[in-house]
């Protein structure tokens, strides 16, 4: 039997194989030994994973177990739907069924725990665009931001100071008596030179606030949990 789910890839061989033989409890087992370090994994894998681990526990004929593996499922991945065409009608009964609640003193094995946290990188990005330093406080990055909004208010300064001198020592440049025109064409050119250099800083300084959010950590936190064994992954701020 193809094992298809709406949208997503095939169970990969490793699993279809002995699904396909009747193995079940290899699959099984082969899934469980995946989950205990899930940390490298897409959340809808995940899914996935605990999909094909109630397709097994299906064949083993524990409805219960497969149940509690299908809820799973779902959390993760709310859009995960089976085609009748390729799953079998059995399945796709339990599957549709995992509202009703799970008698859990049948369930020897439960389901890892997982707590997934959004990623708050992209509105990061964007408030340090509009001020570098919002979005790493926001990360709890406070050192960093303290920093970059510093920095930023000290570029932003000196780019307002300089450019209002540069356009001064324009306008007397322009209105120098011909024996001062070298001399204040010298003044403006320096002046002109800095503004430039300054405002090369503060779009560095802007640059860097939103560099900083994108190659940062996710800020995806995945704890899950068993009778056997506890872990949790927390990506923390700098």
């Amino acid at each position: 039997m193809l094992l298809l789910v709406l949208g997503v890839v095939d169970m990969p061989s490793e699993l279809a194989e002995p699904y396909a033989a009747g193995m079940y409890s290899q699959v099984i087992q082969r899934v469980d030994s995946l989950l205990v370090a899930p940390h490298g994994y897409t959340v809808d894998y995940i899914a996935r994973l605990h999909l094909w681990k109630g397709f097994a526990l299906i064949g083993l004929g524990e409805k219960a177990m497969a149940r509690a593996e299908f809820t799973v499922a779902r959390e993760l991945d709310p859009t995960i739907s089976l085609d009748p065409r390729e799953v079998s009608p059995k399945i796709i009964e339990e599957f549709r069924a995992v509202g009703v609640t799970v008698d859990s003193s049948h369930v020897t094995s439960p389901s890892p725990v997982y707590l997934l946290l959004e990623d708050k990188r992209p509105r990061a990005a964007m408030q340090s665009l509009i001020l570098p330093g919002w979005g790493q406080w926001r990360l709890g990055r406070k050192t960093k931001a303290v920093a970059l909004g510093s920095l930023a208010l000290a570029t932003a300064s000196g780019w307002i100071i300089s450019g209002a001198q540069m356009d001064r020592a324009r306008d007397d440049y322009l209105n120098a008596p011909i024996d001062k025109i070298s001399i204040r064409y010298e003044d403006y050119n320096r002046l002109y030179k800095i503004h430039q250099a300054v405002g090369y800083g503060m779009i560095a300084v802007w640059t860097a606030g939103v560099i900083d959010i994108l190659i940062g950590p996710a800020h995806e936190v995945r704890v899950y949990a068993s009778p056997h064994e506890a872990g949790l992954s927390v990506p923390l701020p700098d």
